[in-house]
Order: C-alpha cells, then sequence, then structure tokens
C-alpha cells in the first residue's frame, strides 16, 4: 500500500488546492503581500497594489487578491476566491459559491451581520482589517473552514437560518446560504 503525503505548501480549501508559500524576510520588501497564494483551479489569479483599487474576477473560476489598500474585489459567476488583505475592503462574491480567505483563527475575528451583508473585523493590528462580505458563501481561515454559524448564534442572524438533515450520515446542518440551501433543495 503506498501513502501519498501532502506537501505542507499544498491546501485544500472549498474543494479546490491552494498553493501558499511565505514570502522570505529578505525580499518582502519587495512583494505587495507576505504571502503568495495560487488557486489550483482554472482561471486567473488577480493581485492588487498597495494602492485602494477595485479588482474585477472574469467568467471562470477566478482568485483575487488584494493589496494594503482599501479595495474592492468582486466575483463574477465562477466560484470565486477573494483575498481581502490589509486594509478596509469589500469583498462581492457574485454568482457561484464563492469563498473568502482571512490570515488569522476565527477566534481572532469579531463579526457583525447586517441584513444580508457580514462584517468581519480582524481584532489583531496591521493583518485583514474590516472587510464587508457580500454573496460570500465560504469562510476559510487559517485552521480551516468556518460558517456563519460557527461565527455569529444561530438566533442572532438576520437572515434566517436553513437546517438540513444528511441521510447518508444521519446529521443535520445549518446553513446561512440561499446558494446552498437552492442547492440542496434542487438536489
Amino acid at each position: 500500500m503506498s501513502y501519498i503525503k501532502q506537501a505542507s505548501y499544498l491546501h485544500k480549501r472549498g474543494g479546490v488546492y491552494q498553493y501558499i508559500r511565505r514570502i522570505p524576510c529578505d525580499i518582502r520588501p519587495h512583494y505587495k503581500t507576505d504571502q503568495l497564494y495560487f488557486s489550483l483551479r482554472t482561471g486567473k489569479t488577480k493581485i492588487g497594489a498597495d494602492t485602494d483599487e477595485t479588482l474585477t474576477a472574469g467568467f471562470s473560476d477566478d482568485n483575487i487578491i488584494l493589496g494594503a489598500g482599501n479595495d474592492v474585489g468582486n466575483g463574477k459567476v465562477g466560484n470565486d476566491t477573494l483575498t481581502g488583505g490589509a486594509g478596509n475592503d469589500t469583498l462581492n462574491g457574485g454568482d457561484g459559491t464563492d469563498i473568502a480567505i482571512f490570515s488569522g483563527l476565527p477566534s481572532e475575528y469579531s463579526v457583525q451581520e447586517t441584513g444580508k451583508d457580514l462584517i468581519i473585523t480582524d481584532n489583531q493590528a496591521d493583518r485583514d482589517g474590516v472587510d464587508s462580505l457580500f454573496s460570500i458563501e465560504t469562510l476559510q481561515f487559517s485552521n480551516g473552514i468556518a460558517q456563519l454559524t460557527d461565527l455569529v448564534r444561530p438566533e442572532d442572524i438576520d437572515r434566517g437560518i436553513y437546517r438540513f438533515f444528511n441521510v447518508d450520515t444521519g446529521t443535520h446542518f445549518l446553513s446561512g446560504s440561499t446558494v446552498e440551501r437552492d442547492s440542496v433543495l434542487t438536489t
């Protein structure tokens, strides 16, 4: 029997492998971020500068990495991955099942929901800032994926929580995503 060891720089996020490497300290000042992220799925990677800017995805599964400014990242019809980085950013996933990536652990963030929007505040200075999320289905933190119900008590969620029963595993799961709800209902 053979085993395949996963390299420490490959991480599976949202069913997609990501290549993530820290930039060495001696050359880090020449880069816009301290890590390189590349999605290993089809689509393009767009990397922002340290100024305020807007980056918009194409029509496939794209990866948007914003710089240190107060930026806007717009997904479109694909399953996009958006990383806010430093600064106060707006991440709009658009259509598809989209992922927002954060640098720390879920416990290092404060979450506020206003209607259908999430405001996620990094409690660590000079890291992710305050990000406004729209149409984002998955939240990726340094230790894995967190759902809205992991961050906010279900009774405090404004838009409703949908409860499903998985007949294969005999467990329930909760979702605040209408995209996920509609996907479950149509399958």
